[in-house]
């Protein structure tokens, strides 16, 4: 049973210091919740060994019935616990109602009291809210501006009078310093005019001056902008800073050096157009080479702007890749010829062979013949089959007009001997003329159908 109890405190355990709770007031709770406690002590056992088995069909049933006994120890757990709160919740009500009713009993005589307590010190609290009223009048009387201190009331009467003496001093020094300076706002309107006056001329002077270097600024500009469209056609030989050097020229010094920009554009121009024929002349070669080996280009451009030695090098390359191509292609010709020729060789054999086997040849040495020798050994072949099958044919149908003779004689025959007894037997005569007759007409069908085969 000890072992129980402390299986018990050490699966679960609720400090009772968090909840401000001697042991006493702990263990009537606990009390309540032990049954369960102990119930949780009981299963553990069956858990532990239970987790360590393995899954079998017999343990899932084990593990049914212990899962319905825990979901049976956590309901009834939580109906104590609904039962023990509502105890506790009702207690807690029970104990405000205790308290409200003490507070409604007292609460009015407490007032009461307290106001009979104060009673002097509410008459010294109403002289000294009277005194601070008669004292802020004064105060906002000596200066409407001031600040009107909430301790007027208590304030010594010395104290009092020094305060209001310094609040009167303060507004008559606050006065003259604001007549001292309406006269310096004046001396400072006048000191204003005369210097506005004197900053208008000085402005006046520098539109003048400010005119004048805006025409001269706008006659540079003008001068610089014809020398610019001078210089337009020349751009291309100035250097950094040359522009501003030739705009701040005279006249004649720029008129001399335009003539000499002038010949040197025209050497530059010459020297441009023999370079551009001379790369025009390669472009063109190049164009040419490139057309012949576009298909294994990847970056066109790069074979225009590269060197003439690294062209050559790649066009080098993509042609000695074009002969080992041509070399694959040509023994892939040779190839395809040869296994052509030999698939054809053996359709041709398997058709001579078919063509001999209906005749019953044997086709060894008749493979290899050309193919004139081997249509006429097939014309042969085919004539002889064709003589043997009309010389079979006719003894056929002479063996069948032979059979065919034979059975119209027996017929005949027959028919004549039935006549004649059926003639007796009736008594009378039957012409032998009409029997022949007729056997005369079956003969002329007979070799009539001989004729058609």
């Amino acid at each position: 049973m000890n072992d129980k109890k402390t299986n018990t405190a050490s699966l679960i355990t609720v400090d009772a210091s968090q909840y401000n709770l001697n042991a006493n007031q702990a263990q009537i709770v606990k009390a309540a919740f032990d049954p369960m406690l102990q119930k949780m002590v009981d299963l553990e056992e069956e858990f532990n060994i239970l987790t360590a088995k393995p899954v079998t069909p017999e343990l899932i049933k084990e593990a049914h019935t212990l899962l319905q006994k825990y979901v049976k120890v956590r309901t009834g757990t939580a109906a104590i616990h609904a039962e023990q709160k509502k105890f506790y919740l009702q207690a807690g009500r029970f104990i405000d109602g205790w308290k409200n009713a003490q507070l409604m009993a007292g609460q009015g005589k407490e007032a009461k009291l307290q106001e009979i307590k104060d009673y002097y010190i509410n008459i010294e609290k109403e002289k000294i809210r009277k005194l601070g009223e008669e004292r802020a009048s004064l105060l906002t009387e000596a200066d409407p501006e001031a600040t009107v201190p909430s301790s007027l009331g208590v304030m010594p009467e010395d104290e009092w009078s020094i305060y209001l003496t310094g609040v009167q001093e303060t507004v008559r020094r606050r006065k003259e310093a604001q007549l001292q300076a309406e006269r310096d706002r004046i001396a400072a309107e006048k000191k204003a005019e005369k210097e506005a006056a004197a900053a208008k001329k000085k402005a006046a002077d520098e539109k003048k001056r400010l005119t004048k270097l805006a025409k001269d600024a706008q006659d540079r500009a003008a001068r610089d902008r014809v020398r610019v469209d001078k210089l337009r056609p020349y751009m291309v030989l100035l250097r950094d800073g040359d522009l501003k050097k030739y705009q701040d020229m005279n006249d004649k010094a720029f008129s001399k050096a335009l003539d000499l920009l002038f010949k040197e554009a025209e050497m530059s121009r010459k020297h441009e157009a023999e370079k551009h024929a001379a790369r025009r002349k390669r472009d063109n070669n190049r164009e040419r080479v490139i057309q012949k080996h576009a298909k294994r280009i990847t970056n066109l451009p790069a074979m225009y702007e590269c060197t003439d030695e690294k062209f050559n090098q790649i066009i080098t390359r993509f042609e000695e890749q074009d002969k080992e191509d041509a070399r694959k292609e040509a023994d892939e010709r040779r190839n395809e010829a040869a296994r052509r020729i030999k698939q054809e060789r053996a359709n041709r054999d398997k058709i001579r062979i078919a063509a001999f086997k209906q005749y019953g040849v044997p086709t060894p040495g008749l493979l290899d013949a050309d193919d004139d020798v081997f249509e006429a050994k097939l014309r042969e072949l085919n004539i002889a089959r064709i003589e043997k099958e009309e010389t079979e044919k006719a003894k056929l149908a002479e063996q069948h007009h032979k059979d065919l003779q034979s059975g119209i004689d027996i017929v005949v025959g027959v028919v004549e001997e039935m006549h004649e007894v059926d003639a007796v037997r009736k008594g009378i005569a039957v012409p032998y003329a009409t029997v022949r007759d007729w056997a005369n007409e079956l003969q002329k069908y007979v070799d009539m159908k001989r004729k058609e085969n």
